[in-house]
């Protein structure tokens, strides 16, 4: 077992699959909780970005999404 960080995130991992070829500051592709292969740093890098910017364009979808929505009903009050 090890612990991986992800941008902060930090998890503990099953190393069984790459146990004879990783070391601490290595770069690893993990899936639920397993690492599964070893990758080289600017790799690594390159994939973090994308999933940074994929991260950013989710956020921008979702605000533009809602300002698409209308306004919620307002209830009436009896009187």
């Amino acid at each position: 077992m090890g612990v991986v960080d992800f941008g902060g995130v930090r998890r503990e991992v099953c190393l069984a699959y790459v146990v004879d070829d990783v070391s601490v500051g290595d770069y690893a592709i993990v899936h639920v909780g397993f690492a599964l292969s070893i990758v080289e740093e600017e790799e690594a890098k390159r994939t973090y970005e994308i999933l940074r910017m994929m991260t950013e364009l989710d956020e921008i979808e979702v605000k533009d999404q809602a300002r698409e929505l209308p306004p919620a009903p307002t209830e009436k009050k009896e009187q």
